[in-house]
């Protein structure tokens, strides 16, 4: 049985500005993305928009299912489903010539390389490697 006392050390802990700063920065750029499109290819930015709505859904979900999930849990599970829709974004606006690299002198660019993909997998590494060493120090 687990009790407060034996109970497996974790790197994370729930904290509300911790949480929703992440999400919503995290996906900030996929509403962005979404709004500049719009005027452009309305696929994409539907696309960009619905993945920025149902991964902020997803994170409020998993907030509120706090006291039944680990904070750590509910971080891979929001990066696997982040690592889907970005995956999806970033296919679907490569895959209509939507990616550009920015002009010279342009603050705002469309531009999404593949190795974007990369990003949400590659936390969900880092977050394990944290979360084994601090379950490894409790000993």
């Amino acid at each position: 049985m687990t009790t407060e006392s034996n109970k497996p050390r974790s790197a994370f802990t729930w904290n509300v500005g911790g949480w929703f700063g992440s999400q919503i920065g995290g996906t900030l750029w996929l509403l962005i993305l979404g709004l500049l499109l719009l005027s452009i290819d309305s696929l994409t930015a539907w696309v960009s928009l619905g993945s920025y709505g149902v991964l902020n859904a997803w994170g409020l979900y998993l907030w509120g299912a706090r006291r039944r999930i680990s904070a750590y849990a509910a971080i891979q599970f929001f990066l696997s489903a982040a690592s889907v829709f970005i995956a999806l974004v970033v296919s679907v606006a490569n895959s209509r010539g939507l990616s550009q690299p920015p002009a010279p002198g342009v603050l705002v660019s469309t531009s999404l390389p593949w190795g974007v993909i990369a990003v949400a997998p590659g936390l969900m590494v880092w977050f394990f490697l944290m979360e084994l060493r601090a379950s490894r120090t409790q000993d």
